[in-house]
């Protein structure tokens, strides 16, 4: 079988990358590295075949990502509340009654699925400040809004 051509490789490495620049996942990027790998290597003249060419692909992708990504979050979100993969900290308003089975809020101007996770059996009204402690999949984690005062 014979190779992918050079600029192909080439092509869908730039795209990925342009992709993560929309996305910022920190992770599409990694893929699109391992993509302009291949079609560095297919356009010197290393990789003849399209197995070589999907095997290098994977374990260059992994590999950087496995090795660079948390690196790179850091460095580029070194606050942590500027990149959350949990949303915990931050608050939403409630849309519907949140019981600790199920509700929905309103949360960065999408609908989300919410539950009620600090124990207490009582429900939280609709139009509520919550605050998000947590993820359970795609379902929101949430407790009733508490006002911390700060002392100077």
């Amino acid at each position: 079988m014979t190779a992918i051509p050079y600029w192909l490789w080439l092509v869908a490495g730039l795209l990925l990358l342009i992709l993560e620049m929309v996305t910022t996942t920190f992770f599409v990027s990694f893929f699109g590295m391992g993509a302009l790998i291949v079609g560095a290597l297919t356009a010197m003249g290393i990789l003849h075949e399209t197995g070589p060419q999907f095997l290098v692909f994977g374990l260059s992708s992994i590999s950087i990502l496995a090795l660079f990504r948390k690196t790179l979050k850091e460095k580029f979100f070194p606050n942590k509340s500027a990149f959350n993969d949990n949303f915990s900290g931050d608050t939403a308003t409630t849309e519907t009654e949140i019981t600790s089975l199920s509700g929905s809020l309103m949360y960065k101007g999408a609908l989300w699925a919410a539950y009620r996770a600090d124990g207490i059996n009582s429900t939280i009204p609709a139009g509520t400040i919550v605050d998000i402690i947590g993820t359970d999949g795609i379902k929101l984690k949430v407790k009733p809004h508490t006002m911390e005062e700060k002392t100077c």
